[in-house]
């Protein structure tokens, strides 16, 4: 089953239906302290729909303080993420 890991807290899986965003959590207390646990985020059907909204969420999380450094982001996310769906495509 596919297990991407994008980094160190985001991975992408899938099961037969769908891909599943997932992020890593590590308890802070309790009994579940220092435990490592994923958190499904976001549910897709289609490997290309995931990769565009995965752009556009980096986007909106970036530190861009002025429309310049939005639209920089916002290009090179989808940058990336237009050779991930063109490698996909051509395979």
């Amino acid at each position: 089953m596919v297990n991407i890991r994008l980094s160190e807290n985001e991975r992408i899986i899938a099961d037969k239906f769908q891909f599943i965003y997932q992020k890593r959590k590590v308890g802070k207390s309790g009994k579940g302290e220092g435990v490592e646990t994923w958190e499904s985020e976001w549910y897709y059907r289609e490997v290309e729909y995931m990769l565009t909204d995965l752009a556009d969420v980096w986007t909106k999380l970036g530190k861009a303080t002025t429309f310049k450094e939005l639209f920089e982001d916002y290009k090179k996310n989808t940058d990336k993420m237009i050779k991930l769906i063109r490698g996909l495509r051509c395979k």
